[in-house]
């Protein structure tokens, strides 16, 4: 248990960049992680409502660089089904991947959702990326930030003329 602790200090830089009725998000500007999490009244959201506020969020919050999305889902697993994840890949990774992002950590125990979420190496448009799923959140951070300083290269200064 003593890798908690190196979670916990890893969290000191952490921004709240987002907050609606049903999900914050935090940005760990030391990592380039964000940290999306639905909070308990998304159980009150009906099917449409999961749709409509991921792509509310990702309309407005994709301006930092990320390199690592930790995505919890465990409030609202038990209310989506293998479409809402199948509609995340073809609508939203590819605005993910847009911004960069390398690592992608579902936190998901549901085992009937696990067979439509591809896991592993995935390319997409050109970009790859690697996606995995954890039960919990101290083993996801874990994976995410573990040889991330050789994965994660600072964001690339654009120079604007």
């Amino acid at each position: 248990m003593q890798k908690l602790s190196i979670f916990t200090q890893k969290i000191f830089f952490i921004m709240l960049i987002y907050k609606s009725h049903y999900i914050t998000a935090n940005y760990l500007e030391t990592r380039y992680l964000l940290h999306i999490q639905w909070t308990k009244p998304a159980d009150l959201l009906d099917e449409i409502g999961y749709y409509s506020e991921v792509a509310k969020f990702f309309k407005e919050r994709l301006k930092r660089p990320g390199r690592l999305l930790l995505w919890d889902f465990s409030v609202i697993q038990d209310r989506v089904d293998s479409q809402f994840f199948l509609w995340i890949d073809q609508h939203i990774l590819p605005q993910l991947l847009s911004v960069k992002i390398q690592k992608v950590a579902y936190i998901l125990t549901r085992e009937e959702l696990m067979p439509y979420i591809t896991v592993g190496e995935i390319s997409l448009d050109g970009k790859n990326f690697i996606r995995q799923i954890f039960p919990e959140q101290p083993q996801a951070m874990q994976w995410l930030t573990q040889d991330a300083d050789r994965v994660i290269r600072g964001p690339e200064r654009h120079h604007h003329h």
